[in-house]
């Protein structure tokens, strides 16, 4: 029989391990930034935006979101994510669409 794996716990202990991480990433003047690119209304997208948002503040995070719209081209994205990738302030993309 396989073993039941307690998927809150885990990931609990993963967020304590990766705050510590952080706060000493903070001491050496390094401030971890989380850039969140939603695109279009999607009720289900905004919720998991947030989520992450709050999720990055208890983290000691910072978050900046991009919302737009779902008529946004491919091109205006691409470009917006190879902007985000060439700054040097910017940790971690996240791209979400439904």
């Amino acid at each position: 029989m396989g073993k039941i794996l307690d998927g809150k716990s885990l990931a609990n202990l993963r967020a304590q391990k990766l705050k510590k991480e952080i706060e000493i990433l903070k001491q050496d003047g390094i401030k971890p930034l989380f850039c969140v690119i939603n695109i279009g209304d999607d009720p289900a997208s905004k919720v998991y935006v947030k989520t992450k948002k709050r999720r990055a503040q208890e983290m000691g995070i910072e978050q900046k979101i991009y919302q737009l719209p779902s008529t946004e081209s491919e091109e205006s994205v691409l470009n917006l994510i190879d902007e985000l990738n060439q700054d040097p302030f910017v940790h971690g993309i996240m791209v979400q669409m439904p």
